[in-house]
């Protein structure tokens, strides 16, 4: 089975690299992960290469329901359980200004969402 975002999207099969690159930071992974992380280092100025298998976002993030939440109700009770209200809430605080950041670059970078 195809995930939902596999079965409507092109695809993204590139050559292989055929020859020595010389960048400051390689990246393994071309999922969301892999692609935020180079994103924020070629905004730094740095030279990057993206090292991928596969498809890009073939693996793990082709099948994730793409949800994007600071709604964590059970990491923010276990946190708060664990280590105190203070981490939970600072936990949380961190998960809204990742909800911000990643607004500001879909609008930055013209992405429909």
């Amino acid at each position: 089975h195809e995930s939902f975002w596999m079965d409507t999207s092109d695809t993204t099969a590139y050559p292989a690299l055929d020859r020595d690159a010389h960048v400051d930071v390689a990246v393994i992974g071309a999922g969301i992960a892999g692609l935020s992380t180079a994103w924020e280092l070629l905004r730094t100025g740095r030279s990057v290469a993206v090292v991928e298998a596969g498809p890009i976002a073939a693996g793990v993030t082709g099948y994730t329901t793409a949800k994007v939440t600071s709604l964590h109700t059970l990491i923010y009770h276990r946190l708060a359980s664990s280590l105190g209200e203070p981490a939970a809430r600072l936990y949380a605080a961190s998960q809204q200004d990742a909800l911000g950041h990643l607004a500001q670059t879909v609008d930055e970078l013209g992405i429909d969402c």
